[in-house]
């Protein structure tokens, strides 16, 4: 193999890991309370994404425990820069978008945090 192919080949490797690693968007974490109920935390660049990441991980959380979920409450709160900030665009922006298909400033993996409240009922 030439170089000039070896190199190629490294190249789109890298940034083929790179952009699967920026794919993922959202983040769930589950807590659990002392009075048997849970708390599932999800994170991601849109707050409906969010909501229903942190619906669909609960509701798969109880069917591993072969229950039926059933929702308490939820809390959205936005905790992204400011949104008239994000809306600007830059040139590190522009150069972002045309590397990875998408400007950083839109997809924050983090923006919006949904906290649900929840239990598993037989």
């Amino acid at each position: 193999m030439k170089l000039h192919n070896r190199t190629y080949l490294a190249l789109s490797m890298g940034v083929g890991i790179f952009l699967s690693g920026c794919a993922a968007t959202h983040h769930t974490s589950i807590m659990p309370r002392a009075d048997g109920s849970y708390d599932m935390v999800s994170t991601d660049s849109r707050e409906d994404d969010a909501y229903k990441n942190a619906e669909r991980d609960a509701e798969d959380y109880c069917k591993q425990k072969k229950k039926e979920f059933v929702a308490m409450s939820h809390d959205s709160k936005y905790q992204g820069v400011d949104k008239k900030e994000k809306q600007e665009v830059g040139a590190t922006d522009v150069a972002m978008a045309w590397v990875t298909g998408s400007s950083h400033k839109n997809d924050r993996s983090d923006d919006y945090k949904v906290t649900m409240h929840f239990k598993c009922e037989e």
